[in-house]
């Protein structure tokens, strides 16, 4: 889950979807909290900013994206500590519908322009396809994936 969520901003940032997205993402990771949530959305804006300033300059490009993902990886991961199993199923289908939504804005063409999320978030084998690119996590003991 984390992971979709890291990948959702990296792949966002720049594109004419990134307001909604942003916005979208701060209010969640904020939680209720107006002061949490512009805190979240300037760092949002941070993350879109390095992004772009790096996109012409290809053998830094890949590489600040892996950051990114990373390290909104792990600032889902630590909004998600906690949650219960509900919480977490609405987390699931917020972040489904974000990712709809960026699929859908995506123009027609454009480099990167699939995004698939297969499998069960939470438990077996799940998968998010974004353009060229797979991120892959096994969650769960091998007995209790489906």
């Amino acid at each position: 889950m984390a992971a979709l969520g890291g990948a959702a901003v990296v792949q966002a940032a720049g594109t004419d979807a990134w307001n909604g997205v942003r916005a979208r993402l701060a209010r969640w990771l904020g939680r209720g909290d107006g002061e949490r949530e512009h805190a979240e959305a300037r760092r949002l804006d941070a993350a879109a900013a390095v992004l772009r300033a790096t996109a012409d300059v290809p053998e830094v490009a890949g590489e600040r994206r892996r950051q990114e993902e990373a390290h909104w990886r792990d600032r889902f991961l630590e909004a998600l500590a906690g949650l219960s199993d509900d919480g977490l199923a609405e987390v699931e289908r917020e972040l489904r519908a974000l990712l709809r939504h960026l699929a859908e804005d995506r123009p027609e063409g454009a480099a990167g322009t699939g995004i698939h999320v297969e499998g069960n978030v939470f438990s077996g084998i799940q998968s998010l396809h974004i353009g060229n690119s797979t991120v892959r996590h096994e969650y769960g003991s091998p007995e209790s994936r489906p």
